[in-house]
């Protein structure tokens, strides 16, 4: 046989080396954006109907800034006594909106999204939701941290101002002087 050269190769075929790795999480969570009450029917505008680049330029939001989240959050699964109400503020209308017993997956956060014409220099509100419970200590406690240290969260809000004249894409630099 001959002896290896320079660079681990025997004559002019190399050999590669391989070895296994350790299983590796990398963990991050999913931002869902709800447009339902978004729609008429719910009391929305159809803000995100009438601009559907909007809409792709909040799913792409929301999917980098869920990878961007290291978090593991327990599914949000009521059943028999155990019930909870989420809350918002409604995006299309501003009034606080109810959601009984709402079921969020595992690693994932609700945002509901719409617009609204909203007075004043505000160009939009956005915010995390509420929620009332009954049931057992246990289920309050998922509710409060989601299995997860410190504060947790179901999910939340937000309301863009539909008489602005918005900016629908990703790249800062293009943003014309007259859009936000």
């Amino acid at each position: 046989m001959e002896r290896p050269k320079s660079g681990g190769s025997y004559g002019s075929a190399a050999f590669l080396g391989l070895e296994v790795l350790e299983e590796r999480e990398v963990p991050s969570i999913s931002i869902r954006i709800d447009y339902s009450l978004d729609s008429p029917a719910n009391g929305g505008t159809g803000f995100f109907t009438t601009h559907p680049a909007a809409r792709q330029v909040m799913e792409q939001v929301a999917y980098e800034m869920g990878q961007r989240i290291d978090a593991r959050l327990a599914a949000i699964s009521p059943s028999g006594n155990n019930t909870w109400t989420a809350t918002v503020y409604h995006p299309g209308t501003g009034s606080l909106y109810s959601i009984a017993n709402l079921r969020v997956p595992a690693d994932t956060i609700i945002v509901y999204v719409g617009g609204r014409s909203i007075p004043g220099a505000e160009a939009g509100f956005g915010g995390y939701g509420g929620y009332s419970w009954s049931g057992s200590a246990s289920w309050g406690q998922l509710l409060a941290t989601r299995q997860w240290s410190g504060f947790s969260l179901w999910g939340g809000s937000i309301a863009f101002d539909s008489s602005r004249n918005w900016y629908f894409g990703l790249d800062p630099s293009a943003l014309p002087a007259d859009q936000l």
